[in-house]
């Protein structure tokens, strides 16, 4: 009988309990995937804007822009004719997306294109500090508009947007419409030295005259007649706050308007 009791306080090892142990050990080896994850991203978002930008550069075979890491420490940042190409644009775009101290971004006259174009764009729907955004003199092309146009749906704190000489057409216009009708804050747009025509023209109106906000628009240098004056000046009489709009050098007699 002794011998039969001891057998019976002899513990078992079940499937079950194997099961359970192996669950617990991928449990564990979740825990600490996420524990490294999140510190990555820790990681990531203590190094300054300018360690990510020399990281981007790295990433992308670029040499870094001395200027831009001077400045990146300050509000304002200005790389106009410094030619840093799609490339750059993109090494800019990964520096800047959690950055809070960059308010104000030239890069007029950078030869970007759609690649710097859609980069840039990407990274200004998550960072809403930057207020004054310049992209002038850069052929951005259909699907740099196209981004742009989609950013400024997104993005509720740029006040100034800058897209002169940026080859954009009249039928790329069309699909700034939902993004000019509704963003919150935009108060000065430079579309000048375009090619924005009657049909650009006829857009901008339809968009503009749905915002409150635009203070200053400028459309000089877009072969726009007097059809195209007509369609947008009559969508912009709806917007009460307009106290400038250029529309110097188009196709005819008129050179400046200005209200109070």
């Amino acid at each position: 009988m002794a011998a039969k009791r001891a057998s019976k306080s002899t513990p078992n090892v079940s499937k079950d309990s194997i099961v359970v142990t192996d669950d617990q050990d991928f449990e564990t080896d979740l825990e600490d995937d996420l524990e490294d994850l999140v510190e990555a991203e820790k990681n990531k978002l203590d190094k300054t804007t300018a360690e990510r930008y020399y990281d981007a550069c790295e990433v992308l075979n670029t040499v870094p822009v001395a200027k831009f890491v001077r400045q990146c420490k300050t509000g304002h940042v200005d790389l106009k004719h410094y030619g840093i190409r799609d490339i750059g644009a993109k090494a800019v775009a990964m520096a800047l997306p959690q950055d809070i101290t960059v308010t104000s971004l030239c890069l007029h006259d950078n030869g970007i294109g759609d690649a710097g174009s859609v980069a840039l764009s990407r990274m200004l729907k998550d960072n809403c500090f930057v207020l004054n955004f310049d992209l002038s003199e850069n052929k951005i092309g259909k699907e740099g508009a196209r981004a742009i146009a989609d950013m400024l749906l997104e993005n509720a704190s740029l006040q100034e947007v800058n897209l002169s000489g940026c080859g954009i057409h009249g039928k790329d216009i069309k699909q700034f419409l939902n993004a000019l009708s509704f963003n919150p804050r935009l108060k000065s747009l430079d579309f000048s030295y375009n090619d924005l025509g009657d049909e650009g023209a006829i857009h901008l109106g339809r968009a503009l005259s749905k915002n409150q906000k635009v203070e200053f628009l400028d459309v000089s240098w877009n072969n726009i007649r007097v059809s195209g004056i007509e369609e947008l000046t009559k969508g912009l009489a709806r917007n009460k706050n307009l106290k400038e709009l250029e529309l110097s050098w188009n196709c005819f007699s008129g050179r400046r308007s200005e209200s109070s």
